[in-house]
């Protein structure tokens, strides 16, 4: 059973309801550097060096000490996910958020579900470092966001010598690597729920893998929910990782209808 993390999540939820209801630069909607799915993309592959943490509400209401029903939260987990939102250490990767609703004036759907994150936003977001596409990998567009075709979004990865799969489902990661037969693909099997709760047996996992690879021809392609940001946040110094959450549902789901 998961608790709420008492007087941080009562105090974060209370300042973002006030800001968000009285501050105009909340209300009205934030001014954010975006980029939309296309440019999200461009921005990944121009700089190979970059690696990706996506975000959504879920993660935002474990940052501010909440609970999900896929992911139990802790102190640990809301310290190192708001770590995440601020990057202090100016560590190499972008953050891509569902800017569509952050940006706009509130209105009924953006005050349920997202006046959260756009609180988080304008407390800790740096407002100078380019927004991505949270949506960029999802089937079905967002208030005008488009799932880009597999033919780009593979350049993510096509050009290293090493995969390694980190996503709780077998069958998509055996598709995936059918597609790509001359990637060397490693799988890091991780639990469809609650993966942060095992964190540390993922990383040691993780460096095993890692031992003896070339790391700049390394790619690490996660799907582990709010463990994954926090994978990234921890080896992105030395390799590339990418946040690709949706991607490998979607993708093998419209393979398997077609």
């Amino acid at each position: 059973m998961g608790y709420n993390l008492g007087a941080r999540y009562f105090l974060h939820r209370t300042s973002s309801v006030i800001l968000n209801r009285f501050h105009p630069g909340l209300r009205n909607g934030l001014r954010m550097s975006t980029l939309d799915s296309g440019s999200s993309l461009d921005y990944l592959l121009a700089n190979p060096g970059i690696s990706l943490a996506r975000w959504g509400d879920g993660e935002t209401m474990l940052a501010i000490g909440g609970q999900t029903p896929f992911q139990e939260n802790s102190p640990e987990l809301m310290r190192e996910l708001l770590d995440v939102f601020r990057n202090p250490g100016r560590l190499p990767y972008a953050l891509a958020l569902p800017w569509r609703f952050l940006v706009k004036p509130h209105d009924a759907g953006t005050w349920g579900c997202w006046k959260h994150s756009r609180y988080l936003a304008y407390r800790y977001s740096d407002p100078d470092k380019p927004c991505l596409d949270a949506h960029m990998f999802r089937n079905e567009s967002s208030h005008g966001g488009k799932r880009l075709e597999d033919a780009g979004v593979e350049g993510l990865w096509k050009k290293g010598k090493h995969v390694i799969v980190a996503l709780s489902s077998r069958k998509a990661y055996e598709l995936f690597t059918a597609d790509y037969p001359g990637l060397s693909c490693l799988h890091l099997d991780v639990p469809a729920k609650n993966a942060y709760g095992r964190i540390d047996q993922i990383q040691e996992q993780l460096d095993s893998m890692l031992a003896g690879l070339d790391l700049s021809t390394t790619r690490l392609l996660i799907a582990a929910g709010p463990a994954s940001k926090i994978l990234v946040y921890r080896n992105c110094r030395r390799l590339t990782c990418y946040d690709l959450g949706h991607y490998f549902q979607h993708r093998y789901n419209i393979r398997k209808e077609g």
